[in-house]
Formats: structure tokens, C-alpha cells, sequence
């Protein structure tokens, strides 16, 4: 199972313009969140369980802030794809 993750994981990155910053950023933070979390597994003790299932598991916390910061880093490319998108639609 893990190494199916990983290998579609390795497969997205290679398909990634990891020389833009942005995305720089985005696979550092989401490892970095990753492998901090399972680094200190007791860190979430305090809290109800339902909430520790999200925030204790690496690779949940690791691919919703991936999720996240590619939302909020790339979305001005996002936009400016859509309006060349429609500016070519109209010839």
C-alpha cells in the first residue's frame, strides 16, 4: 500500500514544475508537516480522538496542507490559464 503512495507520488512530482518557487514550497511544507507529525506521535494526545485520527495521521495533515497551499500559491496561474482558455475560444 505504501509503496503504491509512493509511487504515484514520485510520478505526480516529476510532472511538477518544481523549478517555480510556488511549487518549491508546497512539497517542502506538506513533507516537512508529514514527517513532523510522525516524528512526534504523542504530540496530539490532548485531543478527542475523532480529531486525533486527522491531526496525528502525516500523511493526512501532510496532503491536505499540499492541497491547501497549492490552492492558495497557484491560483493566480490557475486564473490566467482560464482567461487565455477564453480569449482562444472566441476565435
Amino acid at each position: 500500500m505504501f509503496g503504491m503512495l509512493i509511487t504515484v507520488s514520485i510520478q505526480t512530482l516529476s510532472k511538477a514544475d518544481l523549478l517555480k518557487a510556488s511549487n518549491q514550497i508546497i512539497v517542502a511544507v506538506g513533507l516537512g508537516i508529514s514527517l513532523g507529525i510522525n516524528a512526534i506521535p504523542h504530540a496530539f494526545d490532548a485531543f478527542p480522538e475523532t480529531i486525533r485520527l486527522v491531526l496525528g495521521n502525516g500523511i493526512v495533515m501532510g496532503t491536505l496542507t499540499l492541497l491547501f497551499l497549492n490552492i492558495i500559491l497557484n491560483k493566480k496561474e490557475r486564473v490566467e490559464q482560464k482567461m487565455k482558455m477564453a480569449e482562444l475560444s472566441h476565435y
